[in-house]
């Protein structure tokens, strides 16, 4: 089926073409929270082998698959398997959780010394989804800011008050970053009016309106702590952002817990695009990921 060429590339694979893949490559490892039973557990009333027996056919179709040669097992389109494969040996790893008025999604960019592939799963928001579906991308650096960007919408809403910026304790911040999410105004109104400033009450107010869009970035590495976090919200007045700022250093989760910050500010497309560049540009400039 050819060779893997140096290029970026994506395919949209249904639950069943995934678990087909798996049973193809059986010593294809794919991190935890990502297997297609992770993604999509299947019915109590499901057979397994009759979902991977679907999914092989539809990639026999679509040509993601090959023909049976000299009984070796059916080869996996060599683009495909090396994205899904990339993953095994990830230096770092973005966790993004991201939502729209129509759909949710959560994806895993796993990156090694340059490369970036990502396994997302989409689905119908605020329901389980049959018709979800898994979209597996390879790209090099220089494309990572751009693929974060598909998460703001070239139509958002532009800002249409000054850009103003505010911290709050970070036992607070995810407490509101919950709040947003599920909707609970109330709790958000209670923080805004134990703010004496009145900036910080313009601000913290923005989130008390729908957030019909957001959001959530991790950058971990190979030990799983947590180099860089953030939050994007937007509302009917455009873009809210909300970042760590650790207290003291060396950060851990104690530190954070004690004298950790959250900084809260309006943004404009082009400082979340400025944001992302920043945090790809540390990337750049990690020994082990140049």
């Amino acid at each position: 089926m050819g060779a893997v060429v140096a290029e970026s590339w994506r395919f949209e694979l249904s639950i069943d073409e995934l678990r087909a893949v798996c049973e193809l490559v059986p010593e294809l490892v794919l991190p935890s929270g990502y297997t297609a039973s992770d993604l999509s557990p299947l019915p109590d009333d499901a057979n397994e082998d009759t979902a991977i027996a679907a999914g092989h056919a539809s990639l026999k179709e679509r040509g993601l698959v090959g023909p049976q040669a000299d009984g070796d097992p059916e080869g996996v389109a060599p683009a495909l398997l090396f994205a899904l494969s990339l993953h095994a040996v990830a230096e770092r790893a973005l966790r993004i959780f991201a939502w729209s008025p129509a759909e949710e999604s959560r994806e895993l960019i796993s990156v090694n010394r340059g490369a970036c592939a990502g396994l997302r799963r989409v689905q119908r928001r605020g329901a389980l989804d049959p018709t979800a579906r898994i979209v597996v991308t390879f790209m090099y650096l220089g494309e990572l800011t751009k693929h974060l960007l598909e998460l703001v919408a070239d139509n958002s809403p532009g800002t249409n008050s000054p850009l103003t910026s505010t911290t709050i304790g970070l036992v607070d911040s995810r407490a509101v970053v919950e709040a947003v999410r599920a909707g609970n105004q109330e709790f958000l109104a209670s923080l805004t009016s134990r703010s004496g400033d009145d900036q910080d009450v313009e601000l913290m107010s923005g989130l008390t309106r729908q957030m019909d869009a957001g959001f959530h970035l991790e950058l971990l590495d190979r030990e799983a702590r947590c180099l860089y976090m953030g939050d994007w919200f937007r509302g009917d007045d455009g873009w809210i952002s909300m970042t760590v700022i650790p207290g003291q250093f060396p950060v851990s989760g104690e530190s954070l817990a004690e004298s950790g910050r959250m900084r809260l500010a309006k943004v404009s497309r082009s400082l979340i695009r400025a944001d992302l560049l920043e945090m790809v540009a540390g990337l750049r400039r990690t020994r082990d990921v140049a």
